[in-house]
């Protein structure tokens, strides 16, 4: 049988050494990348097993992280899942999976923290997020937040960096010659990751000296194509509002990209697999997201009590068919639309529509 003190030997370590990289104690100095990277690669040559019980009894610990989220079957969630136990397998972690209903969400996460786990990753906007906090931190149990920036008291944040990523994709189409923009957004203008996307497109629209003109929602694309006539570049608040874009456009006779220039956000699998034309869009590195919050947690566990914490994650812009240099036929209709001519001011406008369709991120 492997021992801790074997691979100690096979790294050239203290024992105490290999106990803190395992998290086996807790230290005020944490180890360093390469210290932790020589204890793990000889756990993985020696066949290490840890003795779960053991450990449990002995630290308290159990060696266990809970991913929370209300849709686990949207894509975006399963990157960021992908990530959370690819870091967690690392670091000798198992990760439980729990889905929180919309109704009565407090009764799940009296379930999950009788069920005991060392820290709680809590995807996007919970329902009764506050309820979670409040009980964690009763019991001492750090939650890290992944794709969602908050200020609701989560020990660590970390989130895409969503404003500059819109902010890349209007200045990558006005080098390609488009002057006119539209952002078309959810039909709820406060969900929380539309204004991150909302503040990128004004703060560019004002940095190239582009007017801007009246937001229009996802229910409002009949009235947009009427109103925000092309040539024009709409930019999208996800992949989902592009799509439906993509749709009512064509099947009112215009074309793509020529007439309307159309890029979503997400990157999400239908997009390249299944639009036609393909659809251009920022991309969100959502395994990064999840490798990113595990890794923070378990550090948290392992050194002990540390300020709250926020990280943000690249985002990159992806250009497909969807989008394309402007017609030279078309640079005369284009400076055409006025806020003031849909009933405004030339000030940002918010379209609202009552419907709520999830999911789309």
């Amino acid at each position: 049988m492997v021992t801790i003190k074997d691979i100690a030997r096979e790294a050239g370590v203290s024992y105490s050494t290999v106990s803190v990289a395992l998290g086996n104690r807790k230290t005020k100095l944490p180890l360093s990348a390469k210290t932790r990277e020589k204890v793990l690669a000889a756990v993985r040559k020696l066949g290490y097993r840890r003795n779960a019980l053991a450990g449990q009894i002995r630290t308290g610990k159990t060696w266990s992280l809970s991913f929370a989220s209300a849709m686990l079957e949207q894509e975006y969630v399963t990157g960021i899942l992908l990530g959370v136990m690819e870091k967690a397998d690392e670091l000798g972690y198992s990760v439980k999976i729990c889905r929180v209903p919309r109704e009565n969400p407090e009764a799940v996460y009296d379930r999950m923290l009788e069920n005991r786990q060392d820290a709680i990753i809590a995807v996007n906007e919970l329902p009764g997020i506050d309820y979670l906090l409040k009980a964690a931190r009763q019991l001492q149990i750090p939650v890290g937040c992944a794709d969602c920036k908050s200020d609701a008291g989560y020990d660590v944040c970390v989130y895409s960096d969503d404003c500059r990523g819109v902010e890349e994709s209007v200045r990558r189409l006005y080098e390609l010659g488009w002057r006119d923009f539209t952002f078309l957004s959810e039909q709820q203008a406060e969900r929380h990751y539309v204004i991150p996307r909302r503040t990128g497109f004004l703060n560019v629209m004002k940095e190239l000296q582009l007017p801007v003109g009246r937001e229009f929602s996802r229910w409002q694309i009949e009235e947009m194509l009427q109103f925000a006539p092309s040539p024009r570049a709409v930019i999208c608040s996800s992949d989902g509002v592009a799509l439906h874009f993509l749709i009512e456009a064509q099947r009112r006779g215009f074309r793509i990209p020529e007439e309307y220039a159309v890029i979503g956000f997400g990157n999400l699998s239908f997009g390249r697999e299944c639009c036609v034309p393909t659809l251009s869009t920022v991309s969100q590195n959502y395994e990064q997201i999840g490798l990113c919050v595990a890794e923070k947690l378990i550090s948290r566990l392992e050194t002990g009590s540390v300020p709250a914490e926020s990280c943000r994650i690249p985002t990159s812009v992806i250009l497909r068919e969807s989008t394309g240099r402007m017609p030279a036929s078309g640079k005369e209709c284009a400076g055409n639309f006025d806020a003031g001519s849909a009933g405004g001011d030339p000030s940002f406008e918010c379209g609202i529509a009552p419907v709520v369709i999830r999911g789309d991120q």
